[in-house]
């Protein structure tokens, strides 16, 4: 089995690898990375201006008057909380598109000022078109959002290769060299700005001719069957195998998979934002980190528990001695400890409760959330916050902070047994 293991793992790290360094991949998930940030601080706004007061709660309570006082403040900061929301989790697709374009144009070497600038005029040309109302001219926010992702996906990759290609094939403007390099780059970025404009505004004219609808909603229309796969329990199974199982090579499983779900539970955690802030029911179970803070409790793969385990159940001191050095960070969810030294990698006694053990957590919560007793997640959390913490703050539940510590238990009496048969080895080798 060991051999079996090790056989296989080479084989997927040099696919891995491939996948490590391929340009456009890296780009992708580099570029969502960037919208980590806004999409907290558009949660901390969200949470502020709808403060989460249950319908039976007692006003005249004393935690009923808090939240009184709460929802008078919000009411009265409205504007500027809704404009905070506004140009984070509203102008999302922006910042991914100049991201993506960013990261691939580094990778090129090329000008990467000029390219993002390339790109954002694309995905507005497409994305974002200018409409005069009453003699203003304004340009829709639709699709500035995570609806726009996709699209902002598709718009910056196509925009770099389009101004790489011209570039490569000097098709540009050539100044003398006694012009500043400064100001040689600008006019050397025209002709592949104008081209991408011209691209980008014919494929708009194009698809809105052919279909009624801008570009951004023909890729949503045409990715309805993914998008409702990534709300769906397959894919609880599906990125509990794969995240988990990359792990057990000792490939970073979260970055792997993440580059390919991120733009579909982002797209989901939107949604339910924007649910919550008008108040109606909250349609998606998937979103971003749910796979943190519900399936991997401590880190994939569910390191908290492993360490947990080894403390009741280990006696080996090689065991012992990386649960003391790896329980402060699983705590934050940083696993990598647990994964190297223990190690995780390349383990086959502990190959099973790495892949079923995240899946069963992730099975429990999807089904509870479905039925509504458990409320699904409306904020964004950074990954680094305690697992039961994390939770009750992103659903607004009490009750996932428990559950979430009902879970944690019944994976440790899962591990346990695991954990003495590589105790068991160790013993040996020690």
């Amino acid at each position: 089995m060991s051999i079996f293991l090790e056989k296989l793992g080479e084989k997927l790290g040099k696919v891995m690898d491939f996948l490590g360094g391929e340009k456009h991949f890296s780009a992708i998930k580099d570029g969502i990375c960037i919208s980590i940030p806004l999409t907290i601080i558009g949660a901390i706004a969200t949470l502020l201006a709808n403060p989460p007061i249950p319908v039976t709660l007692d006003m005249n309570s004393f935690i009923g008057r808090v939240l009184s006082v709460w929802q008078t403040v919000a009411t009265n900061g409205s504007n500027v909380l809704n404009l905070v929301s506004s140009i984070t989790m509203g102008s999302l697709s922006l910042f991914v598109v100049l991201g993506i374009a960013y990261f691939l144009a580094g990778s090129y070497k090329m000008n990467r000022l000029n390219v993002m600038i390339s790109s954002l005029i694309s995905f507005i040309i497409v994305a974002a078109p200018f409409k005069t109302l009453d003699s203003v001219k304004a340009i829709p926010i639709s699709y500035l959002d995570a609806k726009g992702l996709f699209t902002a996906i598709l718009v910056a990759l196509v925009s770099v290769e389009i101004a790489r290609f011209l570039l490569n094939a000097n098709i540009k403007i050539k100044m003398p060299d006694s012009v500043p390099s400064v100001i040689a780059g600008q006019f050397e970025s025209l002709i592949p700005i104008t081209v991408n404009i011209l691209f980008w505004q014919m494929i708009s004219w194009v698809v809105l001719r052919m279909t009624g609808v801008l570009l951004p909603q023909f890729i949503l229309d045409l990715m309805k069957p993914l998008i409702a796969t990534s709300n769906s329990w397959v894919m609880v199974v599906i990125i509990g195998l794969f995240i988990n199982g990359f792990w057990l090579f000792g490939l970073h499983g979260g970055n792997i998979v993440g580059a390919v779900i991120n733009p579909f539970l982002l797209l989901n955690l939107n949604e339910n934002i924007a649910a919550y802030e008008a108040g109606t029911e909250i349609p998606n179970i998937l979103v971003s980190n749910f796979h943190v803070l519900f399936m991997n409790f401590g880190g994939a793969p569910a390191a908290l528990a492993i360490l947990i385990a080894i403390f009741v159940a280990g006696r080996s001191a090689h065991q012992r001695a990386i649960a003391k050095a790896a329980i402060v960070p699983s705590l934050f969810n940083i696993s990598e400890p647990v994964i190297f030294g223990l190690p995780v990698v390349l383990n086959p006694i502990l190959a099973i409760p790495v892949l079923i053990v995240p899946i069963l957590n992730g099975m429990i919560v999807y089904f509870l959330m479905y039925y509504r007793v458990l409320g699904r997640m409306v904020l964004a959390i950074p990954w680094t916050i305690p697992g039961f913490i994390g939770g009750a703050i992103a659903t607004l539940d009490w009750k996932a902070a428990v559950l979430w510590f009902v879970l944690l238990a019944a994976d440790v009496f899962m591990f346990i047994p695991f954990i003495r048969m590589y105790d068991e080895k160790l013993g040996k080798s020690e």
